[in-house]
């Protein structure tokens, strides 16, 4: 490792909402294996969390109280008090593997961001690059970390692959461009922050060598939050013109007559206050071929890319300016 890339500038960011005893785990954790490395934790809690954290005797933990309304913000405030040249977001019912940090930092890079490798009991299932199920327990009495570390230093060989989706990665802190959690109160904030990072040109990879034990001790996904990751869905349609498949970010407006207040709501996120492209629809003569038309309006529009009046089906477009904001939507402030 070169000068910049030793222990003493690296920081683990750890935001907190009660969840004591996985807290305290996962702190004990790093300090058995990196007694000297910062560890900044966030808290937003009312059990002992607090109380504990701020009367401990640690030289490298960085602890504060907040009152700040989302995880992204708290992640925010967390890097923001780092005081580290790289970081790792982690969360606090987490194990880290044998020489975790060794392996993230002779891998990254400026420019990168590198997803770690996070292995969970079978609770939910599904894989993908950057998750492998693996059961080494369920709670903190059934965790073995013998086993998932043996698990950890079979499988070590080096492997960088593309990648990467999810709020566990690793980057430079000057290449940290912030949680968005103004649009997001609890879900896609992961997938915006990551489409921001493949716009910005970061390289993005995932290490299939540094991984960490996730006891999935409190998740989302066990609640029916299903009212607000619908919402978050909704709020990256109007952030970005799309869902998934990437686009040009174009001012537009709508202009609908015969509608009715359930298509008024189905067409609401696609389209903006103002805007150089206004689309008028008429709501008794709207089809599902239009309704596609619209959520891929942006790729039409930059396909054609020609100023000027446009009837696609029943929709009439008046195109009076193309101006892609994309580049604004990368960096939160």
């Amino acid at each position: 490792m070169d000068k910049l890339k030793e222990l003493n500038n690296f920081s683990f960011i750890i935001p907190v909402l009660n969840n004591f005893k996985y807290t305290l785990f996962t702190y004990n954790n790093i300090r058995t294996q990196y007694p000297e490395i910062e560890i900044v934790i966030v808290s937003k809690s009312t059990d002992e969390t607090d109380e504990y954290f701020n009367t401990l005797s640690d030289d490298n933990l960085v602890f504060k109280s907040h009152d700040l309304p989302t995880l992204s913000h708290a992640y925010n405030l967390a890097v923001s008090l780092s005081t580290k040249e790289i970081i790792a977001l982690i969360h606090n019912d987490m194990a880290i593997g044998d020489n975790f940090v060794e392996t993230i930092l002779d891998s990254l890079e400026p420019n990168m961001i590198l997803t770690y490798t996070r292995v969970e009991p079978p609770i939910f299932p599904d894989t993908y690059a950057g998750k492998e199920i693996q059961d080494f327990g369920r709670d903190l009495t059934t965790f073995d970390n013998k086993s998932f570390n043996n698990y950890v230093n079979i499988t070590h060989n080096e492997q960088l692959i593309e990648g990467g989706s999810q709020l566990f990665f690793a980057c430079y802190k000057q290449d940290y461009i912030g949680l968005d959690g103004d649009t997001f109160e609890l879900f896609c904030e992961d997938d915006d922050i990551h489409l921001r990072y493949r716009l910005g040109k970061f390289n993005m990879k995932v290490s299939t060598k540094a991984k960490v034990y996730h006891l999935v001790s409190k998740t989302s996904r066990k609640k029916d939050l299903s009212h607000i990751e619908n919402q978050s869905n909704i709020n990256f349609v109007k952030k970005w013109g799309f869902r998934h498949n990437i686009q040009p970010r174009y001012k537009k407006q709508l202009n609908l007559i015969n509608g009715n207040p359930q298509l008024e709501q189905t067409l609401k996120p696609w389209f903006d206050s103002e805007g150089g492209i206004t689309v008028t629809i008429d709501g008794s003569k709207f089809t599902q071929q239009e309704f596609q038309w619209i959520q891929n309006l942006p790729l039409i529009v930059e396909q054609s890319g020609t100023i000027g009046i446009f009837e696609l089906g029943s929709l009439h477009l008046n195109i009076t300016k193309i101006e892609d904001i994309t580049q604004q939507l990368i960096k939160y402030a």
